[in-house]
């Protein structure tokens, strides 16, 4: 579906709203009930180190999502952190399972609970 803005500026609207984040939240991994900010997410639950579920408000389609995050550790900035779903029940249509973790100088992955976390379902 094509939707005129101006003149001759044609853009595609449903691109634009399939396109966009149905589900993103910043939190404090340290302290779960410390969320800095989110959209259809209803809360955090911690599942243990570095072990989360962002529940949403309104129920996603697991299939056709894309899972995008980021993680700062403030006491350990040399650290290099992960995020990333939980390869069996990560993504369901009601809540989204995922770890922190970082790599240590042996290249080993442990999970951490991490100051700010950030994730995003597009």
């Amino acid at each position: 579906m094509t939707s005129k803005i101006r003149g001759d500026d044609n853009f595609d609207s449903e691109g634009i709203v399939t396109g966009t984040a149905k589900a993103w939240v910043f939190f404090n991994g340290k302290d779960v009930t410390e969320i800095y900010n989110s959209f259809n997410v209803l809360g955090i639950t911690d599942n243990g180190t570095g072990d989360y579920s962002a529940h949403y408000i309104t129920t996603l389609d697991p299939s056709g999502n894309a899972f995008v995050g980021s993680v700062d550790d403030a006491d350990n900035p040399s650290n290099i952190g992960t995020v990333q779903p939980k390869k069996t029940g990560g993504l369901t249509p009601t809540h989204c399972r995922f770890e922190t973790a970082v790599a240590n100088s042996s290249a080993n992955r442990t999970n951490i609970d991490c100051d700010y976390v950030s994730v995003v379902l597009y």
